[in-house]
């Protein structure tokens, strides 16, 4: 099977989103942090008309420096930085598109009140494609005794959605024996701009859907989620894996007629392999 450029970096992308977590945090200053886990691991898709994203392997690649850092698809500027406090600018890519990239061509039937649920869905209505943002923008993480605390505010610098994310996430990690245990929660609020690009519907939307999709207009909301994962240490570079992620969709993007479901639903188990 032949694999495009563009369909490498999807999957790695995905994979990327799927591997943060897994590896147990060893960063020093100019240090390589180089993992890859094999297994089974799978993520809802919320999208009419799509297949939910399998994973088979997973990878985990972070370099941190003094002053700038590659963190799983995420690279940063350490702007200030104390033993416990760090601020810096940070550019990512936004996750929403990999959903648009998983449609199937089966029949289904809607479960959005813009079409009886009674009525089959045609497998040429789908999601309409969008494309993947550019953001950048502002991180503080605090890491304390009682915890970390990180939060992101992001703004599209690509010019795709125009739109802002604020994002918040507390997390504790602590050891039993062999078991290294991570367990996060937070939440994430998603301006009009960023909402309506990937979740609204156009009028031309519709058109080209023949009318199945009714024109929707989604204005911000605030995600939710929690995550736990789970790592048992078999030796010195290998490790059994285990990630639950459960996330609320806002219900500004859950209502869009292109939607079937309010959550999403990541889990992932395998064995990782560190290579550093």
């Amino acid at each position: 099977m032949c694999f495009t450029l563009f369909s490498i970096a999807n999957r790695l992308s995905i994979a990327m989103i799927l591997a943060i977590g897994f590896a147990i945090p060893s960063y020093g200053s100019g240090e390589w942090d180089l993992g890859l886990a094999v297994g089974y691991g799978k993520r809802s898709n919320p999208l009419i008309n799509s297949d939910d994203i399998k994973q088979y392997w997973l990878v985990d690649i972070a370099y941190y420096s003094d002053r700038w850092f590659f963190d799983n698809g995420d690279l940063g500027l350490v702007v200030s930085s104390a033993r416990d406090i760090s601020l810096n600018v940070i550019v990512g890519v936004n996750s929403d598109r990999v959903y648009f990239s998983h449609m199937n061509e089966n029949f289904l039937f809607l479960e959005n009140d813009s079409v009886s649920s009674a009525e089959p869905l045609p497998d040429f209505v789908e999601a309409p494609d969008r494309d993947y943002a550019v953001e950048m923008g502002l991180e503080l993480i605090v890491d304390k005794p009682w915890g970390r605390f990180q939060s992101q505010l992001n703004g599209d610098i690509s010019n795709t959605h125009e739109g802002m994310e604020l994002w918040m996430d507390y997390s504790y990690d602590f050891l039993i024996q062999r078991w290294y245990i991570q367990t996060s929660a937070g939440f994430s609020w998603r301006s009009a701009n960023l909402n309506d690009y990937y979740y609204g519907i156009t009028a031309e939307d519709s058109r080209e859907s023949e009318g199945y999709l009714s024109v929707y207009e989604a204005k911000n909301g605030f995600n939710s989620f929690a995550k736990l994962s789970l790592t048992y240490v078999i030796g010195k570079q290998w490790r059994w894996v285990n990630s639950f992620q459960y996330e609320r969709i806002n219900s500004e993007a859950a209502n869009s007629p292109i939607m079937t479901d309010d959550n999403v639903t990541t889990v992932f188990t395998g064995i990782f392999y560190s290579f550093m």
